[in-house]
């Protein structure tokens, strides 16, 4: 797919497409002569996106005669 299209699914600019790539946070193809073109496969936008993700934390609860305590 085209970095267009990675933008698009990951609902962001494709400059920023651009710098995930140069930063090696997407895995991604170059094709043709000299900087040519870039390719993205689909898991890799996938596992970028898996990557991204931010896990809820559990929060302390004080309970009524107990210290605190994770509740999930």
């Amino acid at each position: 797919m085209t970095v267009a299209d990675a933008a698009k699914l990951l609902e962001i600019k494709p400059a920023t497409v651009y710098a995930l790539c140069a930063a090696g946070e997407i895995d991604h193809l170059r094709m043709g002569v000299g900087r040519g073109v870039i390719r993205i496969e689909p898991g890799a936008v996938e596992a970028y996106r898996e990557k991204s993700r931010v896990r809820a934390k559990p929060k302390p609860v004080m309970m009524p005669g107990h210290k605190y305590r994770w509740v999930d």
